[in-house]
């Protein structure tokens, strides 16, 4: 993949013009064309953040896309869930632990749900234990 290509893999997945692209990146709509058709090697640090930016993206996944950094982690197969993990990264420790204890939460109620799901009875509430009877 070139980095043409990924950028504009990313602007039609969220169905974004070459004009909007150019307008929420300030660049010009001929420089995104020419990004996209592969006739500018790299941008300038300030393009690639802008563009990242704009296409919800990291540096990083465009900077991959131009052969600046090794290829994407295929182990992971949702391109989405690839960006986020790259995004998490960046942020401060404090902000990463808490997204970690969110998806560890999620992960066990997922899982406590389909164990629920798969013996064929239903996850109980707070309206079942209070009215055993019903």
């Amino acid at each position: 993949m070139t980095l043409g290509t990924r950028i504009s893999e990313l602007r039609l997945a969220k169905r974004m013009t070459a004009a909007t692209l150019a307008d929420k990146a300030g660049i010009s709509r001929s420089y995104v064309t020419r990004l996209e058709s592969n006739r500018v090697e790299l941008p300038s640090k300030r393009v690639l953040w802008s563009l990242a930016q704009s296409l919800t993206t990291t540096p990083d996944d465009l900077l991959a896309a131009a052969g600046y950094m090794p290829a994407r982690d295929r182990t992971i197969q949702d391109s989405g869930l690839e960006i986020a993990f790259r995004y998490v990264a960046t942020l401060p420790k404090e902000a990463q632990r808490e997204i970690l204890d969110f998806v560890a939460d999620v992960s066990l109620q997922h899982n406590r749900h389909s164990g629920d799901q798969s013996n064929g009875q239903q996850p109980n509430t707070s309206q079942d234990t209070a009215n055993p009877g019903s």
